[in-house]
């Protein structure tokens, strides 16, 4: 991993950090990957009960994916969900241990710290975006039941996203054996898929695939840089 600093939309990070196990002994459920597609920066996490994306707006240049360890960074999403934070700057130096600084929307300094990251060879080979659709899904009328502690976390995850808004979500089952999805209105840069009773997590899942935005919006970040 080169040298290069990350910029990362604050309330991505703490909607993605809803998905993980901090507690968990596998390094692929405590983590939040961090990645760039198709010139977006993309945060993506899963437990195995729910799956969260979230679309930062951040302006960066390519960079190699890598993965934060939540239980090492309990500070950095503390601060994520619980206080004012624009953006998080990431200095990457090519070591397992690497800076992160929590900016205001006027590029203030408000805390920094260390933390972990999780080594790539620790997590399998699996693209998360092969789980998105190649075309619009339809939604089935089908009733689908979920477990009322994970919805609760989407919940939370949503309240944090939207912050002083606010916003409606649809339980979507998009068809028998895969996982339902929870639209979020307002909103396209943020998705949810939940297991269910009658999902198989393994099968493909449908997601609607925000990662082909387009990408040529402006951003704050490119200014601050």
């Amino acid at each position: 991993m080169a040298e290069q600093t990350v910029f990362v939309e604050g309330r991505a990070l703490a909607f993605v950090s809803f998905a993980t196990d901090r507690r968990s002994c596998r390094s692929p459920l405590r983590g939040m990957r961090i990645e760039h597609h198709n010139g977006q920066t993309i945060c993506a996490a899963t437990d195995r009960r729910i799956m969260l994306y979230a679309r930062s707006r951040d302006v960066n240049e390519a960079f190699e994916p890598f993965y934060i360890d939540t239980h090492q960074g309990e500070r950095l999403i503390h601060i994520c969900r619980d206080r004012d934070i624009d953006h998080v700057a990431f200095e990457l130096t090519g070591e397992l241990m690497i800076v992160w600084v929590a900016l205001s929307a006027d590029n203030i300094e408000i805390e920094r710290g260390f933390i972990r990251l999780i080594r790539q060879s620790d997590i399998p080979e699996w693209d998360w975006r092969s789980v998105l659709p190649s075309g619009p899904f339809m939604p089935s009328p089908l009733v689908e039941e979920a477990n009322p502690r994970v919805m609760g976390r989407v919940c939370r995850a949503v309240d944090r996203y939207i912050r002083d808004g606010s916003a409606s979500v649809s339980f979507i089952s998009v068809e028998f054996s895969r996982p339902a999805l929870v639209m979020i209105s307002g909103t396209e840069d943020a998705s949810v898929a939940v297991t269910t009773g009658q999902a198989e997590w393994l099968r493909p899942s449908l997601l609607p695939d925000f990662t082909r935005l387009d990408s040529s919006q402006a951003d704050a970040r490119e200014v601050a840089a």
